[in-house]
């Protein structure tokens, strides 16, 4: 039946991959066996939905499964704890390499490897430690997902289509490239720019560092929404309605970006792409800043037209859901 399938789905998203095709097996078994027990062999929906909820919340039937015993981190929060540590790990390691690539083409350092290994040893072991002793602190004074029972209610089961599934690998490189950025933006912010290979000159923007506390900002609601993402593996109107607030503000701060650049290049008599180039022929290092902030303005433009698109798709996508209903 549809409703014990649905809540087969729910329970294996919460299972261990290596053994969750034999537990879900046993668990459909189960059951089938309590269904017939308790409604006979021709059972209607209700008496499923009653059959479920005696069995209770997917999540707390997939908590089981997992060994039990003295842990620091427990079998509700462990998901979530894996998860995280791996996005962290993933970002310090970005970031630790992001640095050395500065080191290398910006400020023209050579790679030493004791000092690689060094950093290495200081900065993974410390990120993963912080996160076991945040989780130590949640396992310790019982925080974990709310799995109570008696609210739950098998018809709110999410359907089987695949189009509502969160996308985990894009959301996890996302979350690590946001981190990267962030970090790039905390504390390299005066080594945004770009850098000429021909004749190897660097040319930071001048403005960015005027808003790196709105870009950190968008970029922590980014990250904190796919880390929700993640933990619920579902898209609902709730999430959908956060991430068209993301977008908004996101478009707020390209139009800034955008205005504060254009302001820039007014001033500077460079509005066309042209007059770039041509100051650039004449005089490396002021045409060469010009011309790195026209590719900043033009970038930061281009966002702003993709941003706008896909939040008014997203708006149509939503309002057309609702009337649908």
């Amino acid at each position: 039946m549809e409703l014990i399938e649905r809540y087969l789905n729910e329970v294996g998203r919460h299972l261990p991959r290596n053994n969750r095709k034999d537990i879900l097996g046993e668990l459909r078994s189960s059951l089938a066996d309590a269904l017939e027990d308790q409604a006979g062999a021709d059972p209607n929906p209700q008496q499923v939905a009653s059959m479920l909820k005696g069995f209770g919340n997917p999540r707390k039937i997939a908590a089981t499964y997992y060994p039990e015993g003295q842990y620091l981190v427990g079998p509700t929060l462990y998901p979530f704890f894996r998860m995280v540590t791996g996005i962290a790990l993933a970002a310090v390691l970005g970031a630790q390499i992001i640095a050395w690539l500065v080191s290398v083409f910006l400020a023209g350092e050579a790679i030493d490897p004791l000092n690689v290994a060094a950093g290495l040893v200081n900065s993974l072991p410390a990120t993963l430690g912080s996160v076991v002793i945040v989780f130590m602190i949640l396992q310790r004074f019982d925080v974990h997902p709310d799995l109570d029972d008696k609210d739950w209610d098998p018809a709110s089961l999410p359907e089987l289509d695949s189009t509502e599934d969160v996308n985990r690998t894009e959301k996890v490189v996302a979350i690590i490239f946001r981190s990267i950025f962030m970090a790039i933006l905390t504390w390299y912010s005066g080594l945004v720019g770009v850098y000429s290979l021909e004749n190897g000159m660097f040319f930071g923007n001048p403005l960015i560092a005027n808003f790196v506390p709105w870009l950190n900002l968008s970029l922590l609601y980014g990250i904190g929404l796919d880390v929700y993402l993640l933990w619920q593996g579902r898209w609902t109107e709730a999430s959908r309605l956060a991430r068209l607030a993301g977008n908004l503000f996101s478009i707020v701060i390209l139009w800034m970006l955008s205005q504060a650049h254009a302001a820039w290049l007014i001033a500077h008599n460079a509005t066309t792409l042209e007059s770039g180039l041509k100051l650039l022929e004449q005089n490396l290092p002021v045409g060469g800043e010009i011309w790195m902030m026209q590719i900043f303005w033009m970038s930061f433009t281009i966002a702003l037209i993709v941003t706008v698109i896909e939040t008014a798709v997203e708006i149509f996508k939503m309002t057309r859901k609702l009337l649908d209903r």
